[in-house]
């Protein structure tokens, strides 16, 4: 299938390389909890974006170079890339006390916090059924919250982590009509690294940290170090990591049709379960696999009801454009 442009989709590598860069963002979230117990959050951020960026340079130079940083936008770009921050923040500061999969699984909630907050904010309808499989997620989300149990505050982060990855991808949507993916992803890591930099001088030294804190708060408020070779290697590979996933997500979307890729997002989730189990020998819980399903079926819902809309529109607009026979 071929855009007007003539441009070949292919669907079949899109979803590869997406289904691989997913995988490699598993990875990271594995290393990141090994040093959650050794090194400052802000500290992976520092060490990680300028590793990122110069891919996502890389990336810029092949969309048209130093012009494609321009951009009218720089108080939405700092919105989005501090909300960017916080949301990574939280998301490890997560990972630092829970289960790999539980995380992942919370975090994936994001889909339905967009449908949700895309109606007063971009306008967009929400009807009967949108609404129906949005509360059937959110039900999901509690129960895998586990409310009735024990539960660790820090799921809370992670839920925290969904939220504010909805509102950025709400941002993109409307930055993504004048800037370019390459651009998008250049602010947002120097953003990330000056973000790394400040906290470094509030909170660096470790003066916040308290002998009792709680594993994620410690996980952000630990005092900065010098790395051993060990942790360099491991800072190194995450940066790597951070890059070439990003790169094959966006080529993913690039070639391949959304509609087609984006289902696919949801082999997170399954990378999570298996980093989770390789790694600590960890399985989801029973009321974990039923808010996951929940999820799963709402997201996957979502999605083939956007697409059966955006196709509706696209036959509405055909229609529309043909010439009326006189």
């Amino acid at each position: 299938m071929s855009s007007a442009a003539g441009f070949q989709f292919n669907n079949s590598r899109g979803i590869v390389m997406l289904v691989i860069g997913l995988a490699l963002f598993g990875v990271q979230d594995v290393l990141v909890k090994m040093l959650s117990g050794e090194i400052a959050v802000m500290e992976v951020v520092f060490f990680r974006s300028p590793i990122a960026l110069i891919i996502a340079w890389w990336i810029v130079k092949r969309e048209g170079g130093l012009p494609m940083l321009r951009t009218r936008n720089i108080k939405l770009i700092t919105l989005r890339g501090l909300i960017g921050l916080s949301c990574y923040t939280s998301y490890y500061m997560a990972l630092a006390m829970l289960p790999l999969a539980d995380v992942i699984v919370i975090a994936f909630s994001a889909p339905l916090f967009v449908a949700a907050l895309a109606a007063p904010i971009l306008g967009e309808r929400l009807d009967l059924l949108r609404s129906l499989a949005v509360l059937v997620g959110f039900v999901g989300v509690i129960i895998a919250m586990n409310p009735t149990g024990m539960t660790d505050p820090a799921v809370l982060l992670a839920v925290y982590a969904a939220l504010s990855y909805a509102v950025q991808s709400i941002l993109t949507r409307q930055l993504g009509n004048t800037e370019s993916g390459g651009s998008l992803a250049f602010w947002h890591l120097l953003i990330f690294w000056l973000g790394s930099c400040l906290a470094g001088l509030m909170f660096g030294s470790g003066w916040l940290l308290s002998p009792d804190s709680h594993p994620s708060v410690a996980f952000l408020l630990r005092a900065w170090t010098i790395p051993t070779l060990a942790q360099a290697q491991w800072l190194l590979i995450i940066g790597l990591i951070a890059g070439c996933g990003f790169y094959l997500l966006s080529q993913a979307y690039r070639i391949g049709q959304a509609s087609s890729v984006a289902p696919f997002e949801f082999s997170a989730i399954i990378w999570g379960v298996l980093w989770g189990f390789v790694f600590w020998n960890q399985l989801p819980p029973a009321h974990m696999w039923v808010g996951m399903s929940l999820i799963l079926a709402s997201g996957f819902y979502l999605l083939a009801y956007e697409k059966k809309l955006s196709k509706a529109a696209k036959l509405a607009a055909r229609k529309y454009q043909q010439p009326t026979v006189t």
